[in-house]
C-alpha cells in the first residue's frame, strides 16, 4: 500500500507533494546532563525534501519577501482515510538550495518537536 501525505507550508496546503517524503527517519537519542535527572530522551528526526510546483513557488516568494525568515511545515500521514500529524518542522529559508532551471528547491528540515 502506497503512503499518502498532506503537506502544509505555513497554513498553505500543497497540491504538488515534495520528493523525499518516504525517506523520513526518526531515531531516539539520549541527551546527557549533569545529573541523571537532567538526562532526557529526545526524538531526532531528519528529512530532506525537494519541492516542486506550488511548493517551489511558495518558498521562492517567501525567499524574495524575507530571506532571513523561517517557513513552518506540517506533514500529515493519511491512513485508512484518516490523517495523523506526523511531522512538525521549520525550513530556514537561508538553508534552501534553489534550482531555477529545474524549478526545484531542496532543503533539510529541522525538527520542531520535543520529547522527554
Amino acid at each position: 500500500m502506497a503512503l499518502e501525505y498532506k503537506v502544509y507550508l505555513d497554513n498553505t496546503l500543497l497540491a504538488d507533494l515534495p520528493g523525499g517524503l518516504d525517506a523520513y527517519e526518526a531515531t531516539v537519542i539520549r541527551e546527557s546532563g549533569v545529573t541523571s535527572e537532567d538526562q532526557i530522551l529526545r526524538l531526532k528526526s531528519e528529512i530532506e525534501l525537494t519541492f516542486i510546483g506550488d511548493g517551489y513557488a511558495y518558498i521562492c516568494a517567501q525567499k524574495k519577501a524575507n530571506y532571513c525568515a523561517n517557513i513552518n511545515i506540517r506533514i500529515y500521514l493519511i491512513c485508512d482515510g484518516n490523517s495523523r500529524l506526523d511531522f512538525i518542522g521549520i525550513i530556514p529559508i537561508t538553508g534552501t538550495t534553489t534550482d531555477p532551471t529545474r524549478k526545484t528547491v531542496k532543503t533539510r528540515i529541522r525538527d520542531n518537536s520535543f520529547s522527554g
